[in-house]
């Protein structure tokens, strides 16, 4: 295992490389500019000026993050994995955060002797959808899961880094976004978020079979945060966190705990430093 900066990875020979479709964030920000344009045209063709200038901020603050966000998935940072015939890179840090400092180590790359296994599993996950609604929200995921012969623990320590690094300023503000695709769960073990790449987990589970043990078949997994008790309950909260995901970690333990915001945020960051 070698953790590597972003402008040094080596070539690979028959690479594939899995990446978010460009096309996703332009359909945002298209979709997202026609609403807008014709939001505004229709308020002010109907004598409501008042509430169309009441808009302009929101749509100041939306269209530019799309935009960006749609400019970035171009870019050669757009990409989670890569496996070619000398190995595997993994991509710690979201391509929406380009924008922060190059010199740090965000790229892991294993050899494929270090690669003790693979698995991939379909998780459907039942949150709640604010603090007082009775109706919860249902999410599903395609992960990748990595079993190395290898020590994680720098690896999960570049991860943490990447988490607490601060946003760089640009102008007058900071952007950050909370997606970390890669976590370490367990010792020797390890997670790639594969929600909306291309090529699909089918694909990285057939290539990654060409080298190690590998499962084909997807397993099914489902996680109601209702049914979650004590360290199992604390254990999910801190893996939505670690994964970006607050608001849920925030919302579930205002839902069991009865809490305010920010005594939940400070509930949630203690288990996550407690966890280390």
């Amino acid at each position: 295992m070698k953790l590597l900066r972003p402008d040094d990875l080596p070539r690979f020979s028959r690479e594939t490389v899995f990446r978010t479709p460009p096309f996703a964030s332009c359909a945002a920000f298209l979709v997202f500019t026609l609403l807008a344009a014709g939001t505004q045209a229709f308020l002010w063709t109907q004598g409501l000026w008042w509430i169309a200038i009441l808009f302009i901020p929101m749509w100041l603050l939306v269209l530019p993050a799309l935009f960006t966000a749609a400019r970035d998935s171009f870019t050669a940072d757009n990409w989670v994995l890569r496996a070619g015939a000398e190995g595997l890179m993994l991509q710690l840090r979201s391509y929406a955060n380009r924008h922060f400092p190059r010199d740090c180590e965000t790229v892991v790359y294993l050899a494929w002797e270090e690669v003790a296994g693979a698995s991939g599993f379909l998780e459907r996950q039942r949150l709640p959808r604010g603090l007082h609604s009775a109706v919860g929200v249902e999410r599903r995921h395609r992960i990748l899961e990595l079993e190395l012969g290898t020590d994680t623990e720098e690896l999960r320590q570049a991860i943490l880094r990447e988490r607490e690094r601060k946003a760089p300023k640009i102008g007058i503000s900071r952007s950050k976004s909370s997606h970390y695709p890669v976590t370490v769960v367990s010792p020797g073990v390890v997670r790639v978020a594969f929600g909306g790449l291309s090529p699909g987990l089918d694909r990285a589970l057939e290539i990654l079979g060409e080298r190690a043990p590998c499962k084909r078949e997807l397993r099914r997994l489902d996680v109601d945060w209702e049914g979650l008790e004590g360290r199992e309950l604390e254990r999910f909260i801190v893996r939505l966190y670690r994964e970006g995901d607050t608001l849920s970690a925030d919302s579930i333990v205002q839902r069991r705990y009865g809490v305010s915001l920010i005594e939940a945020r400070d509930y949630v960051e203690r288990l996550a430093r407690e966890s280390l």
